[in-house]
Parts: C-alpha cells; sequence; structure tokens
C-alpha cells in the first residue's frame, strides 16, 4: 500500500516552477493541523533522527516517532515515543480522556488542554526544516495519484550559505515531497540534512507519512485501543 505523507515548511521557502505549482507550493506552507483535518480520518506518523558528532565521533542518537489516529476532535489519539520509549500517550474517544502517566492510564474530566497541545506539537516538518528554510528551493517534478488523491511531486535544492557563518549553520539538505492538489496537504515527504559548527557536526533526517485517509477503521482503531474504565484510573 502506497502511504501519504505530510510536510511542511514556512513561509520563507523559495519555490521554482511554473505558475500553477507555485500557487499551490505556497499554499501548503500555510498548512496547519485544520488543513489536514479536510482528509478525513487518517493516520500520521512521522520519524525524527538526528546524530551529533565531535569530528568523526558519534556523540549521541536519537530517534523519535510521532503517531496520531484522528477521525475527528472528539475521537483521537497521540503517542510519542524517544528511542522506542513511550513518552507520551493520550487518547480522547467517545466522551472520555485518558492519559497515560507512570505506564497508568489516568481519567482526565477534559480532552482540551490535549486538542491545544496536540495543535501546537504536531508539525515535526516545520521545526526541523527552520534552519534550512532560506536555504531551499523547491521545484516541481511531476503530477501523479496517490491513495485515489491527486498530487504534485516536489524535490529539494540546497544554496550553500555565504561563508564567514558563525554558531551552528545548515551545510546540506536533500528532500522530496508530494502535495495534495485539493487540499495544498503536502503529502509524501522525506529530508536529510547536516549543520555544522567547526568540529562539531549535527545530522537531521524525518519522514512522515500519512494512511487510512478517509477510512473507517481509524475509528475502530481508536476504540479497541482506548483504555477501558476499568483499567483507567482516576486522578
Amino acid at each position: 500500500m502506497i502511504l501519504l505523507w505530510l510536510a511542511c515548511t514556512s513561509t520563507d521557502s523559495i519555490v521554482s516552477s511554473t505558475k500553477p505549482e507555485i500557487a499551490l507550493v505556497e499554499a501548503s506552507q500555510a498548512v496547519t493541523f485544520a488543513s489536514s483535518e479536510a482528509l478525513g480520518a487518517h493516520r500520521l506518523r512521522s520519524v525524527r533522527k538526528q546524530q551529533e558528532y565531535h569530528g568523526e565521533d558519534v556523540r549521541s542518537a536519537t530517534t523519535e516517532v510521532l503517531l496520531i489516529d484522528w477521525a475527528d476532535w472528539d475521537h483521537w489519539q497521540v503517542t510519542q515515543m524517544v528511542d522506542e520509549e513511550i513518552v507520551s500517550q493520550v487518547w480522547v474517544v467517545d466522551g472520555r480522556c485518558v492519559e497515560r502517566s507512570n505506564d497508568r492510564f489516568v481519567e482526565r474530566p477534559d480532552g482540551e488542554p490535549y486538542r491545544v497541545q496536540l495543535r501546537n506539537t504536531w508539525n515535526q516538518w516545520e521545526m526541523m526544516m527552520r534552519p534550512f528554510t532560506e536555504h531551499v528551493q523547491w521545484t516541481f517534478v511531476d503530477t501523479s495519484m496517490i491513495e485515489d488523491r491527486k498530487t504534485k511531486q516536489y524535490t529539494a535544492s540546497f544554496t550553500r550559505p555565504e561563508m564567514g557563518n558563525t554558531g551552528l549553520y545548515p551545510k546540506d539538505l536533500n528532500g522530496t515531497i508530494w502535495v495534495d492538489e485539493q487540499t495544498a496537504v503536502r503529502l509524501v515527504g522525506a529530508v536529510e540534512g547536516a549543520l555544522l559548527d567547526g568540529p562539531y557536526k549535527k545530522t537531521v533526517s524525518l519522514t512522515v507519512e500519512r494512511s487510512d485517509i478517509g477510512s473507517d477503521i481509524v475509528l475502530e482503531r481508536l476504540r479497541e485501543s482506548m483504555p477501558t474504565e476499568e483499567q483507567a484510573q482516576d486522578r
């Protein structure tokens, strides 16, 4: 099955293509979570990897995973993992809100604070791209169908910053994205880049995918995974 991927960058991105393609990719730069709601029910999975080097020696390596099942704002679930360990998990399903806390399921009286949190933290793509945005040019490649949705494909070209930089600066970046023509949500995307500061180097990569778009299986999965009232404890 071909998976759908979401990608967003800030409004400073430079785009090289014909006018219709420019309009579409520029619209995608303003994408919010509300924009993706137009896709209907779906699963979102993003994986961010980071490695830090001093010279050739790897000093640290981390992998962060964000998994969201979303049917509507009354039926959704989010899981955040760091190096395969769950660090945050919340369900909002059928009028109940449950949070995983210290390996316990805790019933919460209100899901609204978690909705606000999700709106503010879901966009890992934009956060990763921030140091690179001024040096990236997106070029139109082709039009294709992905899970019955018409999309346009773009590839990233990196323009090296002028020398004389102080502090951490972008060294390289490459990536590919597909943009949904109907919603301007960027689907199918992956980027990887590097930043330098003397002997220090940081490499970052991100892949984001959407699947089960418009499928009833999302709501079924939410209800099946929701902890029961017996499993959940009061605050």
